[in-house]
């Protein structure tokens, strides 16, 4: 903050004169929630520039919570708010606070005296650090520790979910989970819900060595929520780690963002994108009509990863009249799959609704549409310690060993791609063969995808069915143990009206969305492989397999 004393500070965090709506906070008052989080940060060397206020964010359609405003009165500056990295949420900061506060030293390492050191004693019992900062949230606001304090005006602030008006997707019920069945948000999210259940099931014996207070399923979600929609990546030496930055978090995410966070060697900081150099990223962002500071949600995330991450549809208005549609594809055996070293997606990018305009990218296809007599293989040996490793071959002078589930996976499997893909590119005559095979392949994976949301479609139906017959029984049960009412009133069944709650509304926005994508990529491969198989290219290598 500036130089002035805390209570004008606090003053210039009252409600953003641009704010559509009154409700969350007095119009003519100071907020005195975020007043004393203002106070706070200024006491723990929190720097919030002046003009910049924190209140509720009233003009949006979803539960957004509190945002950063800038004053109408004020630019946005180039430092916009600067946290101590002392006070950053990650694995190692939550850790070392710790060592002073023991249950949560207790709740971090169940059984032991509480030490550093404890994580390798412990092997495979390890948490890991989304585990770490979630116990810390969980005793923060729920042990009555007298030590959570310390957080206390940032933590009194955070958002429940469980009062939104629509609930994140990992508080979605078995059936309603089941509704989204075809779609790319079904499976990542029912794996989720039965991880977190079983986390849960493992914090709940250690919760109880520190505390009598129960914690419910709910609770656990409610944590898992905060981490997953206010995490950053951040620089921790030569490697990245996870951490939750107070008061910086609470810029919400836009397309049409005007910040971005930057790290310092003492400190992480919000900074206006309006003062640096566009990158690629930026290059999204609009003028901002409202004087809401936001974020970006990061390149190309689509509406399935938006609504899997914080709970919510954008309109397409939103996304410049672009969709992104990430999908996941199962094709290649499991020693490709291995070599990959993650999931295999294909990256579908839409144009406006009132075009065809597609554009896809896949480059683990790069690895199915060669083979021995192309010049690639792969060979799997075990070495004598029972490390299982990849050899990719390629071409006569590169080799490539992958070493499955280790810490260099992703980046050798990158390698062996890049280094395919070149090779391949090189070879004389065979650029459109290559295309055409990647074509065939991803024809097959939309057929998959259109046939998984077409069964999803009869699920929908079939659910909608079984709930609308049980709400008729529901009723008739009702008017039947309602003999007075039956004897005055008049018998007045109807057939119940359409009641598609938020949840349903936006499964089936997913669903039509990716449906367009899909319908739209078919469209395209067709189009591609009938102008491939047309070249003369295509033609007289089709003519020498004939002949071979």
């Amino acid at each position: 903050m500036s130089d002035q004393d805390p209570a004008s500070e606090v003053s210039v965090t009252g409600p953003p004169p641009a704010a559509s709506s009154d409700a969350g906070y007095e119009k003519k008052g100071v907020n005195t929630d975020s007043a004393l989080l203002t106070l706070w940060a200024s006491l723990h060397g929190i720097t919030i520039s002046d003009g910049i206020l924190i209140a509720p964010a009233t003009d949006t359609d979803v539960d957004a919570g509190l945002g950063l405003f800038s004053a109408p009165s004020h630019s946005i500056p180039k430092v916009v708010i600067d946290v101590p990295k002392s006070l950053i949420l990650s694995a190692s900061t939550v850790k070392t606070l710790a060592l002073t506060y023991g249950k949560l030293a207790k709740l971090l390492w169940p059984g032991d005296t509480g030490s550093l050191a404890a994580d390798e004693d412990h092997g495979q019992s390890v948490l890991s650090s989304r585990e770490v900062i979630i116990r810390f949230f969980l005793w923060a606001l729920y042990s009555g520790d007298d030590a959570a304090t310390y957080y206390g005006p940032y933590l009194s602030l955070l958002p429940d979910p469980r009062s939104f008006a629509m609930k994140p997707p990992i508080f979605w019920s078995p059936e309603q989970v089941a509704k989204c069945a075809g779609t790319s948000l079904y499976i990542p999210l029912a794996a989720k819900q039965r991880r977190l259940s079983a986390e849960y099931s493992k914090f709940v014996d250690d919760w109880q060595i520190i505390s009598d207070r129960e914690i419910q399923l709910e609770d656990y979600l409610r944590a898992e929520y905060l981490f997953t929609s206010r995490v950053m990546e951040l620089p921790a030496g030569a490697e990245m780690e996870l951490a939750v930055v107070p008061v910086i978090d609470f810029a919400n995410h836009s397309r049409k963002f005007s910040a971005r966070f930057e790290v310092t060697q003492e400190s992480v900081q919000l900074v206006s994108v309006e003062q640096q150099p566009q990158t690629e990223d930026e290059g999204q962002r609009k003028d901002v009509e409202s004087n809401e500071i936001t974020i970006s949600y990061g390149p190309e995330k689509g509406t399935s990863e938006i609504l899997f991450t914080y709970g919510f549809i954008l309109p397409v208005d939103d996304y410049d009249g672009k969709e992104h549609v990430r999908m996941r594809i199962t094709l290649g055996d499991e020693t490709v799959q291995l070599l990959y070293g993650r999931p295999a997606l294909v990256d579908i990018r839409l144009g406006p609704d009132s075009t065809d305009e597609l554009d896809w990218e896949c480059d683990y296809l790069w690895l199915l549409c060669a083979g021995a007599e192309d010049g690639f293989s792969v060979r799997q040996t075990v070495q004598h310690d029972g490390v299982v490793e990849l050899e990719a071959k390629i071409g006569e002078d590169t080799k490539v060993v992958v070493q499955p589930g280790a810490g260099n996976g992703v980046a050798s499997g990158n390698q062996v791609v890049q280094s395919l893909r070149t090779f391949l590119q090189q070879r004389q005559g065979m650029q459109e063969i290559y295309e055409l095979r990647r074509l065939v392949l991803l024809q097959e994976a939309v057929s998959q995808w259109l046939e998984l949301l077409a069964a999803g479609e009869l699920e929908q139906l079939q659910i909608a069915d079984r709930e609308e017959e049980e709400e008729d029984k529901s009723k008739l049960v009702d008017l039947a143990e309602d003999d007075d009412s039956a004897e005055t009133q008049p018998l007045n069944i109807q057939t119940p009206k359409s009641d598609v709650s938020a949840i349903d509304n936006a499964i089936e926005i997913l669903r039509q969305r990716e449906e367009r994508a899909f319908s739209l990529l078919e469209q395209h491969i067709q189009s591609r492989q009938a102008e491939l198989l047309d070249s003369p290219a295509v033609q007289a290598f089709l003519a020498e397999q004939q002949t071979a």
